[in-house]
């Protein structure tokens, strides 16, 4: 069993989508330009990968109880699941498990489960469940990925270092992403020395209208410090490292996110890099917080 933040990106966009913007399996297919079957489909997976194993006639109807979990049912199905599948300790018992791991990413209450109290030997001592461990960080959503940002217009562009955040970025791009296609992405991750090593990032790329997009976001940064900020590179295949400017400003929680056009192919290289660095126009990448490889479908 995997917390929230061991997810893979895609579904927890979706979790993230489902529970903070109280989104339908629908508008979220619509928003991705993806079948609602495979939105649904996420969700289901990540809350699969969060409770604990059922079996037989439970194991079933999990999906069930996920898409009441998730406020996707109708106020007769969802009485209908809350009399027939909560009848049976096993499926009570997971409800109250993924239910614990949701209810931090959740901005409306979550379905109330009969018989909330943890049943004799569900919790170990130290607040942990028998058999998985609770999330890292309290169960919040890490990393919601960049299609969020593509989906709901994420006003995060990026900029040059604003030395804490007093001067306005420059924006590179002003359309909605929604009409966009995605092309690739790159998963990003700290590399060996790096100073943030609980950082992590996702970069992705899309074309819409014949102009490039990359859209970044990353969570566990450190703030940087007055006239530093963390910005963007495409490197490697014997090119010169391209420098895509610089995020806004890191929150206090070290979350970042940009959109910005990319003026070549992103396949030509190998890597994006999330570097500290100072002044206008870097040279050379600075100090590398995360990197990942591109992949171009």
């Amino acid at each position: 069993m995997a917390p929230i933040d061991d997810l893979p990106a895609d579904q927890r966009a979706v979790l993230r989508l489902l529970l903070e913007q109280r989104r339908s399996y629908d508008e979220i297919a619509r928003a991705l330009q993806m079948a609602p079957a495979g939105v649904r489909d996420r969700a289901h997976a990540a809350l699969a990968e969060l409770g604990p194993a059922l079996a037989g006639r439970d194991a079933a109807r999990r999906d069930e109880l996920a898409d009441w979990l998730l406020g996707q049912q109708d106020p007769q199905q969802a009485e209908r699941t809350r009399r027939t599948v909560l009848s049976s300790d096993a499926a009570r018992a997971w409800a109250r498990s993924v239910a614990e791991d949701l209810r931090p990413l959740a901005t409306s209450p979550l379905p109330e489960i009969l018989g909330e109290a943890p049943v004799a030997g569900e919790r170990a001592a130290g607040g942990r469940i028998a058999g998985r461990r609770v999330s890292r960080r309290g169960g919040r959503l890490l990393l919601g990925g960049a299609a969020l940002l593509a989906a709901l217009g994420v006003g995060f562009l990026l900029g040059r270092a604003t030395g804490g955040g007093d001067e306005p970025a420059r924006r590179t791009t002003t359309q909605s992403a929604q009409t966009a296609t995605v092309v690739g992405q790159a998963t990003l991750t700290p590399p060996a020395k790096a100073p943030a090593k609980g950082a992590l990032g996702l970069a992705q790329f899309a074309e819409r209208a014949g102009q490039r997009l990359i859209n970044v976001v990353a969570e566990g940064l450190p703030s940087a410090p007055q006239g530093n900020g963390y910005g963007v590179w495409l490197t490697g295949a014997g090119r010169e490292p391209l420098w895509l400017g610089y995020f806004q400003a890191a929150t206090t929680s070290g979350q970042v996110g940009a959109q910005s056009s990319v003026p070549v192919d992103p396949g030509l290289y190998r890597s994006v890099l999330i570097t500290r660095e100072r002044g206008s126009e870097p040279k050379s990448p600075g100090t590398v917080y995360l990197s990942g490889p591109v992949q171009i479908r």
